[in-house]
């Protein structure tokens, strides 16, 4: 690669310092040098190769699925460079991720820019540090010096820095930076959504540190779910990650510990450190071995996690959303103090390869006699969804509580505090979801589809000498309809093509999935209705084959059928 270093700076170049000039390839960079996203070693290293900044590719794998892959995507960003391909970010810069070709250039009037290109829209400049008179601005850029701490720092002809990646933080902190009044840490939405998500970790202008969730959708005041530093006196103004691995308050009279380091355990010259905002909320400080980096001694490890139980701790109204595993899950926090997500019976995960994502019921609640006689009840001690309750019975017994869930239509779950006696009813969403051991006293009650109560049912025939009878599920189909009609044939009694064989307690079925073509067609255009309940009505079909099937249209859908079938 050529360097073209302008005349008008050979001057300065020539009093860079000698170890300035020792890391030339390894940590300087000379104005007008570019990276090019999709170019080999597309980043500039720190003289220890301990870190690389430049274009970090977003891979194609299980743990990564919001980007269309058919595109390669890059994010601007820095990274532990030799941690292999799990590769830890530290820094980013704030904008969306990029694509091939675009190009980052350094010079002399703005510092770093960062330019994508189009046959559309042709260059564009998507981001570039600014330097502000606030940063020891005023001169014009020399060069660039990618540094051992990971701090990225940009220098004027008087080698005052006038931009550094330390001063424009984004989830992490490295040892040796420090956060002043008004500066914050963001979290990512996602492991694979680097854009800022719910949690903020900020010195307040009043000098407390505080852990805050704020919704994405309203705008609502800030959940506060913890907070360092109340009522400590003196004037609080900085907060200190020092080379040891402590993260402390500093104020005018004080120094007040917020995550301590553990000397037997970790030693910065054997250990990478950092202080990092997860998606899930949780402050964490974790170490990493330098060495042995081949092995799967080679992960990070967290010292101190703030709070210590986020599942029991953040309560999010229910109006701005809800915990860190997302809508109608269970967080359950690890020894670590990293929360851990799981669906109750009845529920599978809304994205199968996140357990953050949330959990969606794999069952619709019939509301019948035989619906209800179809549904079960499932115990989870010390388990409770705070803020999606609708209805309190009080005074109630625990028996008494689960059965009026069971009946009512729109309850989904039952908690009953065996301590006053109380019992809550909640409905869809299930909000804040959390089991812990501070939760002695709730036992919650989730309702569920029973398949091997299908037998008990009594379904009267009509104009028929068989039976049908049938489990109601959902697939999603043209974004509004969710069908899966699951069929129970009516040779259960007569029929030798048998789609149903009952083997003991056990029932064994044969699954088909249907178009919408194929579903009015057997319904003869959902003419003959079977039933109604609150999501909607079942109709009578029958397939080609002749096997008697019941297909149920979603509300939302019927209103939509009908609302385009009037005359214009």
């Amino acid at each position: 690669m050529f360097v073209v270093v302008h005349m008008s700076h050979l001057f300065t170049l020539l009093f860079i310092p000698f170890s300035v000039v020792l890391a030339q390839f390894n940590g300087l960079v000379t104005l007008n040098e570019t990276l090019t996203a999709g170019d080999k070693d597309a980043f500039w290293l720190s003289p220890s190769k301990d870190f690389a900044f430049g274009f970090h590719r977003l891979m194609n794998n299980d743990n990564v699925l919001d980007f269309d892959f058919t595109d390669e995507h890059y994010l601007l960003a820095i990274w532990y460079y030799k941690l292999g391909p799990d590769v830890t970010i530290v820094w980013h810069a704030n904008t969306t991720t990029v694509p091939r070709g675009s190009t980052l250039e350094l010079n002399i009037h703005t510092g770093l820019v960062l330019i994508t290109s189009s046959s559309q829209s042709g260059d564009q400049v998507v981001w570039k540090t600014e330097l502000k008179e606030g940063e020891g601005g005023g001169g014009f850029v020399s060069y660039g010096l990618m540094k051992d701490t990971g701090n990225f720092v940009l220098l004027d002809e008087n080698r005052k820095v006038i931009w550094e990646s330390f001063r424009h933080p984004t989830n992490t902190l490295l040892p040796t930076q420090t956060m002043k009044i008004g500066d914050v840490l963001y979290s990512q939405k996602s492991l694979t959504d680097f854009s800022p998500g719910e949690f903020k970790f900020s010195l307040h202008e009043n000098g407390n540190v505080l852990l805050n969730f704020t919704s994405l959708f309203n705008f609502e005041t800030p959940v506060t779910y913890h907070k360092i530093g109340f009522n400590i006196g003196g004037h609080a103004y900085q907060i200190n990650f020092d080379a040891k691995g402590n993260l402390y308050l500093l104020s005018s009279d004080r120094k007040i510990c917020i995550a301590k380091s553990d000397d037997a355990i970790v030693s910065p010259s054997k250990h990478y450190l950092k202080v990092t905002l997860n998606f899930h909320g949780v402050l964490s400080l974790s170490y990493c071995p330098k060495s042995n980096h081949n092995t799967t001694e080679m992960s990070w490890k967290v010292l101190k996690a703030i709070p210590d139980d986020i599942c029991n701790d953040l309560i999010v109204p229910r109006s701005m959303g809800t915990g860190p595993c997302g809508y109608n899950s269970i967080c359950k926090v690890r020894y670590d103090g990293v929360p851990t997500c799981k669906c109750p019976i009845g529920y599978s995960f809304l994205n199968p390869n996140s357990n953050y994502s949330g959990c969606k019921p794999d069952f619709q609640q019939l509301c019948d006699d035989n619906g209800n006689k179809m549904m079960s009840m499932k115990d989870l001690p010390k388990t409770d969804w705070p803020q999606s309750d609708y209805e309190l019975i009080e005074p109630s017994d625990y028996e008494e509580c689960k059965n009026n869930c069971l009946l009512d239509c729109n309850c989904f779950v039952a908690i009953f505090n065996f301590d006053n006696n109380r019992c809550f009813k909640n409905r869809l969403p299930l909000s804040n979801g959390r089991e812990s051991e501070k939760l002695k006293h709730a036992m919650a009650s989730i309702k569920y589809m029973n398949a091997s109560l299908i037998n008990t049912l009594h379904i009267p025939s009509s104009n028929k000498t068989y039976k049908i009878i049938m489990t109601l599920m959902f697939i999603l189909l043209g974004g509004s309809l969710l069908i899966n009609a699951v069929v129970l044939s009516s040779s259960l009694l007569n029929c030798s093509n048998k789609l149903i064989r009952s083997n003991g307690n056990s029932v064994v079925m044969s699954l088909r999935r249907f178009t919408y073509k194929e579903l009015t067609e057997a319904t003869k255009g959902f003419k003959e209705e079977l039933g109604r309940g609150s999501y909607g009505i079942v109709y009578k079909g029958k397939t080609e084959f002749g096997t008697d099937i019941a297909v149920k249209l979603l509300k939302d859908y019927l209103v939509r059928m009908r609302k385009n079938s009037k005359p214009n």
